[in-house]
């Protein structure tokens, strides 16, 4: 997760032609209880300028300074019956791993 993750500065090096040093971040991510998601970011540890070319952007970090890269939410089984419900699908067949960290969910139209 962290390498993938560090890889979003790499390809905005590349493709936007930034000058992110990228061993001057960490991955950085919390477990938000009350929305229940995890929040990645990256977390600047040093002050530092970076300038992204094909934005014309210049960005000015503090240390400890955040960028939000990802929301990764987690639903319980009738969370997920309930959000396919009011958008107008249905679940077919649910699979869970043993602990019920996981599923794989085959849903329909309704």
């Amino acid at each position: 997760t962290a390498k993938f993750n560090l890889n979003v500065l790499s390809r905005i090096n590349d493709e936007l032609g930034a000058d992110f040093i990228i061993n001057n971040f960490s991955h950085y991510s919390i477990y938000n209880e009350d929305d229940q998601r995890i929040e990645m970011n990256l977390k600047s540890l040093t002050p530092q300028s970076v300038m992204i070319k094909k934005s014309n952007l210049s960005l000015n970090l503090d240390e400890g300074e955040l960028i939000h890269t990802e929301y990764s939410h987690k639903y319980k089984p009738s969370q997920i019956k309930m959000l396919l419900g009011d958008v107008g699908f249905e679940i077919k067949n649910m699979w869970l791993d043993d602990k019920k960290y996981f599923s794989l969910t085959l849903v329909s139209k309704n």
